[in-house]
């Protein structure tokens, strides 16, 4: 090779390197590397009222979003895409023994667009000699995985408080007391209340309140719209001189 097609050919090289990755793509040169791809638009969600101080939240870049109840509120995607969604209902409350005595509180459902997780019942109190878990459970439905709660445990002359019952996918049973003592809350998210107890009696314990039900949806897809959400507190807790307990609250679960 001569000096003059060494010179053009190390010019020739200095122009090519000088050349963006995508004008050499239009020359029919190398490809432009990393291809361009548009971005995708982030997952926020707008909150309204806003929970916990917060009236946005970026599924991407902070993570899932968890409401506790009590919350009821809109839910507004900024714009179209898709997401998990799981919801618990609220777990019922206990009644209560003693004077003055009332039955635990039955909340309501956990709902979001078309979901919905029930609530489970609260226990009777002791009039009448009552010792009986609440019953029915919550139910779900609209979901992949739709999941009932499960009945309050029966209080015992042992004597024991009934147990609250543990949630799907959630809060764990909680055991009732085995002095007299009042009922326990439930565990989170759903769980049932446990009884009250009275030592010496024969109906010494009430029940335990029942689990709310569980509901997800792998993939919802939404839109820049707005959607209500319902996310109840526990059953309430029963009165008397051994009093019951509050059911768990519900959640609901942005993924």
């Amino acid at each position: 090779m001569n000096r003059r097609d060494l010179l053009a050919g190390i010019s020739g090289l200095a122009v090519a390197a000088a050349l963006s990755g995508a004008a050499r793509a239009q020359v029919g040169q190398i490809p432009a590397w990393p291809p361009t791809q548009p971005n995708a638009a982030p997952r926020i969600l707008n909150l309204s009222p806003a929970y916990a101080g917060n009236s946005t939240w970026n599924l991407d870049t902070q993570g899932p979003l968890t409401i506790n109840g009590s919350y009821s509120g809109t839910v507004t995607p900024a714009s179209t895409f898709t997401m998990q969604v799981e919801l618990w209902g609220p777990g019922g409350g206990s009644g209560g023994i003693g004077s003055g005595h009332t039955a635990g509180g039955t909340s309501s459902a956990c709902t979001f667009n078309g979901l919905s997780a029930g609530a489970g019942t609260g226990s009777l109190d002791s009039s009448g000699g009552s010792t009986n878990g609440g019953t029915p459970a919550g139910t779900a439905s609209g979901g992949d995985t739709n999941t009932s709660g499960s009945v309050g445990g029966n209080g015992s002359s042992s004597p024991q408080g009934g147990t609250g019952a543990a949630a799907p996918n959630g809060g764990a049973a909680q055991p009732g007391p085995t002095t007299t003592s009042n009922g326990i809350a439930g565990n989170a998210p759903g769980g049932g209340a446990s009884g009250a107890c009275v030592s010496g009696k024969s109906n010494a314990g009430t029940g335990g309140g029942a689990s709310g039900a569980y509901c997800k949806k792998n993939a919802m897809a939404v839109t820049a719209t707005g959607y209500a959400l319902t996310v109840p507190a526990g059953g309430s807790a029963g009165g008397g001189a051994e009093a019951g307990a509050a059911g768990a609250a519900a959640r609901a679960v942005f993924t």
